[in-house]
């Protein structure tokens, strides 16, 4: 079902419990105080919007199975709050263009997937991290996770291109992190290595900002080019 804007009102009923279905929405999703969205098993809601999108998290009795964002502005698509576990039952996939995560803490479901695919951008603004609790997460070669809030910790993940931006403190995981595209800095946030990090395309430190390698007796940590 494809639609331009979805409403439920007051005591309304969106039911998706039927299976597999999927809910391609281009415009707003509006839910009142009352309102129910029903998932299904393996049913998707696809934010998939050519314009600024909020994905409402939290809102009355909405719930969500599969969420995917195929947001193609550029100021993407925005969580309004924290998922859950109970909120967001399955997946969560950035298929293209860009999901913000509002600022928010995210935590997923363990038997579940969060996907950055290739060529699409999941930035976290704010003190916000790394979604948490899914089993598995994947990012495509050519996708982009911008850590581009404050004072943010970053997660050891294998990444396709990595930017921190922004300004704060951008404190480096200890364990190896691998970064298959670029590795970009921005703003005035800093970064200090605290354990390998392996770069696979271009180092870019952009004025104003500072990354540190740091080097110790007790550990010895690298910042590799591999181009």
């Amino acid at each position: 079902l494809t639609m331009s804007n979805a409403s439920a009102a007051a005591n309304g009923v969106m039911d998706m419990s039927g299976g597999a279905g999927t809910l391609n929405l281009g415009g707003s999703l509006s839910v009142n105080t009352l309102g129910t969205l029903t998932p299904g098993t393996s049913s998707t809601v696809n934010f998939n919007g050519t314009s600024a999108q909020t994905i409402p998290i939290g809102v009355s009795a909405v719930v969500y199975n599969n969420l995917h964002v195929n947001n193609t502005h550029a100021s993407g698509a925005t969580l309004s709050a924290a998922l859950s576990t109970a909120n967001v039952t399955g997946n969560v996939r950035v298929q293209s263009g860009t999901l913000n995560n509002g600022g928010f803490a995210n935590p997923g479901n363990a038997g579940k997937t969060f996907e950055v695919a290739n060529g699409a951008t999941f930035n976290m603004t704010g003190t916000s991290g790394m979604v948490t609790g899914f089993g598995t997460k994947t990012f495509g070669a050519t996708s982009t996770v911008n850590y581009t809030g404050t004072a943010q910790t970053v997660s050891a993940e294998t990444y396709g291109h990595l930017i921190l931006s922004t300004s704060g403190i951008k404190t480096m995981p200890s364990a190896a992190t691998t970064v298959a595209g670029n590795l970009t800095t921005s703003g005035t946030a800093t970064a200090t290595t605290a354990g390998n990090v392996a770069v696979s395309g271009n180092l870019d430190v952009g004025p104003g900002t500072t990354l540190t390698v740091a080097r110790s007796e007790e550990h010895t940590s690298e910042l590799q080019s591999l181009a």
